[in-house]
């Protein structure tokens, strides 16, 4: 399915990295999907919107930082569901 459906580098890279747990180095820190999670959420609030997969994001990257995640890869992001 993962080379059917799915078939792409990005799910092939970001499959690999999450499958090996290979968070380091980091293409893109965990603290930064907030930070930019968090602009996402303000520009929606001041446009009347709402984006509530971003919330649901916000509450895993927010987990991941105060675990100590926050200089691993985003797709570290596993690590923080339960």
């Amino acid at each position: 399915m993962i080379s059917t459906f799915f078939g792409s580098p990005i799910y092939d890279n970001y499959g690999s990295i999450m499958v090996n747990e290979d968070f380091k180095p980091a293409g893109f820190k965990m603290s930064l999907g907030l930070k930019d999670t968090n602009l996402a959420l303000e520009a929606a609030q001041e446009a009347d919107a709402s984006l509530p997969l971003a919330e649901l994001a916000k509450e895993h990257f927010s987990k991941g930082v105060e675990n100590g995640l926050e200089v691993l890869d985003w797709a570290a992001l596993i690590k923080c569901i339960e």
